[in-house]
C-alpha cells in the first residue's frame, strides 16, 4: 500500500449499520417546467442531469441553464458536500454518488438527481465511495422499479439504504486511505487504456498505408466497376414481417467493422422470405451499415448463407476478395470519403448511389489476397494485445471495487 495509511484484514462487523435518512437529508431535484405557470421573476441557473454524474466524479464537460423563480431556486441548489445520487438509467447506474465540491456557484440539480445532504455524523467523500461498493450496487439493482427498460429508485429507496456508520475519524482516514489507493489504480487503468488506443491508431494506420499504397500502384476505380451487385436491403415496413423464428434477419445494429454480431437478432417469417428473395444473402456477401454508424463493413459467413438483412447496403465481389474489399470500406482511407458524402445531421445515412462511386484500388486477385494475409496477421497480433490489455483493466476494476467494499465494510483496518 502507498501513502501514510496502510491497510490490514480485520473482521467484518466491526461498524454498525444505519439507514442513510438517519444520518443525511436528501433532497430532490428541480422538475424542468416548475414554475412555468408563475408570474414571478426569473433566474437562470445551471444545472446538473444524470448524464453529469459519474461514477464517483461530476463531469462537467455540457452543462445546460434553465429559468426558476428567483425566490424558489434555493430549494434545489447545491451545497459544497452534497453526494448527487442517481434516480434512474440502466441499474447498474442507479445510486451511484458523487461529491459535489462547489465546481459551479449557484448550481441546481434536475429532478432525476437526489443530493444526499450529510449531517455531522457522515463524511460525504466517504459516503461517496460507500456508492461505490459492490454492495450498494446489489441494493440498488434488487430494490429498483424497471419500466421498458428503464430502472429507476427513489428518494425513499435511498434513504432505506443501509450503510456502515464507523466513527467519523474513521471515516476520513477511510476516504484518505481509498482516495490514495484508487488514484493508483487509476493511473495504472488510464495508462493501459492509452495503450489500447495506440494500438488501435497503429492497427489503422496499418491498414491505411497498405490500402494507399495499392493506390499510388493501381489507381483507385469506382466500385461500380469491380462488382456484380450493389443493393439495398429491406426498407418498406420490415417489422411487418417478424416473427419469433424462421429466417434470421441483419440490421445495421448486428454490423461492426470486420465482424457480424448476432445480438438482437430479428427474424423473417417465411412469407416475409419469400417476398423479399432479392434481398437474401449469400455466403462472401459484404454488407454495409446505411444509417448511425455508416459505411461499417463485414462479410457474410457461411453460417448465415441464406439469411436476410434489413436497411443494409449489400455488396456482391465480383472482381474483389471479400475480405479485401471489408478491409478497404473500413479503412480509414474510406471511412474518411464515406463521412463526407454521408447526409443527414442527427445520423449519417449512406445511400446505395454513393456506395457505388466509392473509390478503391483493385489489384490483381493474387495481390489482394496477400494483403489480406498481411492484414489479418498485424490485426490479430494487435487485437491478441488488445484483449489482454482489456482483461487487466476488468480485473483493476474489480480490485478497485473490492478494495473500497472490504474497507467501508470494516473488512480492512487503516492504519494511522
Amino acid at each position: 500500500m502507498t501513502g501514510q495509511s496502510a491497510a490490514v484484514p480485520r473482521q467484518l462487523g466491526a461498524y454498525s449499520m444505519v439507514r442513510l435518512g438517519s444520518v443525511a437529508r436528501i433532497q430532490p431535484g428541480l422538475t424542468l417546467d416548475a414554475g412555468k405557470a408563475m408570474t414571478l421573476p426569473t433566474v437562470s441557473r445551471p444545472y446538473l442531469r444524470v448524464a453529469n454524474v459519474q461514477d464517483g466524479w461530476v463531469d462537467l464537460s455540457e452543462m445546460k441553464e434553465v429559468d426558476v423563480p428567483r425566490v424558489l431556486a434555493h430549494r434545489w441548489e447545491l451545497q459544497y458536500g452534497d453526494v448527487l445520487m442517481t434516480e434512474g438509467g440502466d441499474a447498474d447506474k442507479l445510486g451511484r454518488g458523487a461529491v459535489w465540491k462547489g465546481e459551479i456557484p449557484g448550481c441546481l440539480h434536475q429532478n432525476h438527481v437526489f443530493a444526499v445532504r450529510p449531517g455531522g455524523k457522515l463524511y460525504p467523500p466517504y459516503l461517496g465511495f460507500v456508492t461505490q461498493t459492490s454492495y450498494a450496487r446489489a441494493y440498488f439493482e434488487a430494490t429498483s422499479s424497471k419500466t421498458t427498460g428503464i430502472a429507476s429508485t427513489s428518494a425513499s429507496k435511498i434513504a432505506s439504504f443501509r450503510i456502515p456508520l464507523p466513527p467519523i475519524e474513521d471515516q476520513i482516514r477511510i476516504d484518505g486511505f481509498l482516495d490514495a489507493e484508487t488514484a493508483r489504480i487509476d493511473a495504472i487503468a488510464t495508462k493501459k487504456r492509452r495503450l489500447v488506443e495506440l494500438l488501435t491508431e497503429r492497427r489503422a494506420g496499418f491498414i491505411e498505408t497498405e490500402i494507399r499504397r495499392l493506390a499510388d500502384q493501381f489507381g483507385s476505380f469506382r466500385l461500380k466497376t469491380a462488382v456484380s451487385v450493389i443493393t439495398v436491403g429491406i426498407v418498406v415496413t420490415p417489422s411487418a414481417w417478424y416473427a419469433d423464428n424462421g429466417s434470421p434477419a441483419l440490421r445495421g445494429v448486428n454490423v461492426r467493422p470486420g465482424r457480424i454480431d448476432l445480438d438482437d437478432l430479428v427474424y423473417l417469417s417465411s412469407e416475409g422470405q419469400l417476398l423479399h428473395q432479392k434481398t437474401i444473402l449469400r455466403t462472401g456477401d459484404v454488407v454495409v451499415v446505411r444509417t448511425g454508424q455508416a459505411g461499417a463493413a463485414a462479410s457474410v459467413p457461411p453460417s448465415l448463407n441464406g439469411a436476410n438483412c434489413i436497411d443494409l447496403l449489400i455488396v456482391r465481389p465480383g472482381k474483389l476478395n471479400a475480405e479485401y474489399l471489408v478491409n478497404v470500406v473500413n479503412s480509414d482511407w474510406t471511412q474518411k470519403h464515406i463521412r463526407k458524402h454521408s447526409v443527414g445531421t442527427i445520423q449519417s445515412h449512406f445511400n446505395v448511389e454513393t456506395m457505388a462511386e466509392l473509390p478503391l484500388p483493385v489489384p490483381p486477385p493474387a495481390i489482394q489476397e496477400a494483403v489480406v494475409a498481411r492484414i489479418s496477421r498485424y490485426t490479430e497480433k494487435t487485437d491478441r494485445i488488445i484483449a489482454a490489455l482489456d482483461e487487466q483493466v476488468s480485473l483493476l476494476r474489480e480490485r478497485r471495487q473490492a478494495l473500497i467494499t472490504m474497507a467501508v465494510m470494516g473488512k480492512l483496518q487503516i492504519q494511522k
